[in-house]
C-alpha cells in the first residue's frame, strides 16, 4: 500500500508538469493529449478527468483531432460523459442523473451504518447519491459514475461450485448387529460439518462486504488526493476554497477509513468468539452423541444365533469449501476434520462387519454339523438301551459342538464391548482434538485479522 501511493503521488507531478503549464486548472483536449502523448494509462487519464473541471472541444472536428492524436475510445467518452455530451447507448441502465453544483460527499464512501462518522460541522452535509470528484464555486462537470472496485470477490452461496475437494459419490454400507447404532456418528458429524459451513458462508459475506466498503474509500481516498494535489501545485498562493473543501473531504474519507478498518477488526473477534463457543458447543453434543450410540451397542443384539439384523448407513463425502477469503481459511480444517471422522466411522463399521459375518458364518457351519446329530438323537431315542453307546457319543459330539458355538457367542459379546469400549475412548480423545484445533483456528484467524489485513 506505502509503495502504491508513493507511485501515485509520481505520477500526480507527471501529470502535474503535463497539464498545468496553463493558467488555469481547467482540464482541455489538450490536457488530455498531453497525457495520452505521456503513455499515461487510460484509467488514470479518465480518473483525471473525472475529477476536474473541464472545458472540452466535442465537435466532429474536435473528436477527430482526438483520434489522430491516439485518444482511445474509452477516454473519449469519459470525456463526453464529462462534458454532459450524450452518448451512444451501451446498456438498457437508464442514464446517471445531473447533479446540481454542491459540497457533498459522494454515496459511493458510505460504509455500514455501525462505522459512519458524522461530517464535520459546517464542512459539508450528510451525503446524497453523486460522484462528483471535485468542489468548485465555478460551473462544474457533471457527475461521473461510480468508481468500480476491481476485481471484487463475490459472496460464496450454498450452491455456489466454486472451489471445492473432488465430490465423490457417498458409500452405502449395510451394517450388521451391534454396529448398526454408528449411523448415529455419521449423522453427527454430517450435521455439525452443515451447520459449520452455513457459519462460514456467513461470516465471509460479512468479511466481503466490510473489506468492499474499505477499498471503495480507499479508491475515493486516492481520487481526492490526486485532485488536491493538482489543484496545490497549480499555484502559490493561500489555499483557496476548494483546496480547503477537499482537506476536509480527505479528512472526513481517512476518518471512514479508519473506521472501517476497525469495523473489520470488530468482524474478526466477533468470529474469533464465535468460534470458541462453538468448539465447546461440539465437545458436548459430541460427547452426548458418542455416549448414547455406545450405550446402543452395548444393548444391541450380539448373538450369532440369531437370526442377523442389518441396516444400511450412507458415508458421505462432503463438499468442503476452498474459495473463502483467507481470514476464514483455518476455519475450513475443521471441515476436513468431520469429514475424516465420516471416513473413521466407515472403516470401523466396515471392520466389526467382517468380524459379525465370520462369526455368523462359523456358526452356520456349526449348525450344519449339529443337525444330523440330533436327527440320530431323535432317532435313537425310544431305542436308548440298545443304542446306548452311540447315543452317548453323539452326546458329547453335541455338546462339543454346542460349546464352539457358545465361544462363538461370547466373542461376539466381546468384539460388541471392544466396540462400546472403542467409543468411550472416542469421547475423550475427540473432545481433546477438537479443542486443540479450535485453539490454533482461534490463534490463526486471530493473527489473520490483526496482522495481515488486506482489502
Amino acid at each position: 500500500m506505502h509503495m502504491k501511493k508513493i507511485f501515485i503521488l509520481l505520477v500526480i507531478l507527471l501529470i502535474n508538469g503535463l497539464l498545468f503549464a496553463q493558467a488555469d486548472d481547467t482540464l482541455t483536449n489538450r490536457s488530455v493529449i498531453k497525457m495520452t502523448r505521456a503513455k499515461l494509462a487510460d484509467e488514470l487519464i479518465i480518473d483525471v478527468i473525472r475529477s476536474s473541471v473541464v472545458k472540452f472541444d466535442l465537435s466532429e472536428d474536435g473528436i477527430s483531432t482526438l483520434k489522430n492524436e491516439t485518444v482511445t475510445e474509452p477516454v473519449i467518452e469519459a470525456m463526453k460523459k464529462a462534458a454532459g455530451t450524450p452518448q451512444a447507448p451501451v446498456s438498457e441502465k437508464p442514464p446517471v442523473p445531473v447533479q446540481e453544483k454542491t459540497q457533498n460527499i459522494p454515496a459511493s464512501a458510505v460504509v455500514p451504518a455501525a462505522v459512519l462518522v458524522p461530517a464535520p460541522a459546517g464542512v459539508f452535509p450528510e451525503p446524497v447519491v453523486s460522484d462528483q470528484k471535485s468542489i468548485s464555486t465555478e460551473v462544474v462537470a457533471k457527475p461521473s459514475a461510480p468508481v468500480e472496485v476491481q476485481n471484487k470477490p463475490k459472496p460464496l452461496t450454498p450452491k455456489q461450485k466454486g472451489k471445492t475437494e473432488t465430490i465423490v459419490p457417498p458409500v452405502k454400507i449395510e451394517a450388521l448387529k451391534y454396529s448398526i447404532p454408528l449411523k448415529d456418528i455419521v449423522s453427527f458429524h454430517e450435521k455439525e460439518f452443515q451447520d459449520l459451513t452455513n457459519y462460514i458462508i456467513q461470516w465471509d459475506k460479512e468479511i466481503i462486504d466490510t473489506t468492499a466498503a474499505i477499498k471503495q474509500i480507499n479508491t475515493d481516498i486516492q481520487l481526492v488526493e490526486i485532485d488536491l494535489t493538482l489543484k496545490k501545485n497549480a499555484a502559490t498562493t493561500k489555499y483557496s476554497s476548494q483546496i480547503l473543501t477537499l482537506i476536509a473531504k480527505q479528512t472526513f474519507y481517512r476518518s471512514r477509513y479508519k473506521q472501517a478498518k476497525n469495523n473489520l477488526m470488530a468482524v474478526g473477534e466477533e468470529i474469533t468468539g464465535r468460534l470458541d463457543d462453538i468448539g465447546n458447543e461440539k465437545a458436548r453434543s459430541l460427547s452426548n452423541t458418542y455416549g448414547e450410540t455406545r450405550q446402543q451397542v452395548k444393548s444391541a443384539n450380539a448373538n450369532p444365533a440369531i437370526v442377523s439384523t442389518s441396516a444400511p448407513i450412507t458415508f458421505p463425502n462432503l463438499r468442503i469449501i476452498t474459495n473463502t477469503t483467507k481470514y476464514l481459511v483455518p476455519v475450513t480444517e475443521i471441515l476436513n476434520w468431520h469429514q475424516n471422522k465420516i471416513y473413521e466411522t466407515r472403516e470401523v463399521v466396515k471392520q466389526y462387519n467382517a468380524k459379525v459375518e465370520d462369526l455368523t458364518a462359523k456358526d452356520a457351519e456349526l449348525l450344519k454339523q449339529l443337525e444330523p446329530v440330533n436327527r440320530k438323537l431323535d432317532e435313537y431315542g425310544p431305542k436308548s438301551k440298545a443304542f446306548k453307546t452311540e447315543i452317548a457319543a453323539l452326546k458329547k459330539q453335541k455338546s462339543g459342538i454346542e460349546k464352539q458355538r457358545k465361544a462363538l457367542a461370547d466373542q461376539m459379546e466381546n468384539d460388541s464391548s471392544q466396540l462400546a469400549e472403542y467409543l468411550k475412548q472416542q469421547i475423550s480423545d475427540c473432545q481433546d482434538s477438537l479443542k486443540e484445533r479450535f485453539e490454533d483456528i482461534i490463534m490463526n484467524v486471530d493473527y489473520l485479522f490483526k496482522e495481515q489485513l488486506s482489502y
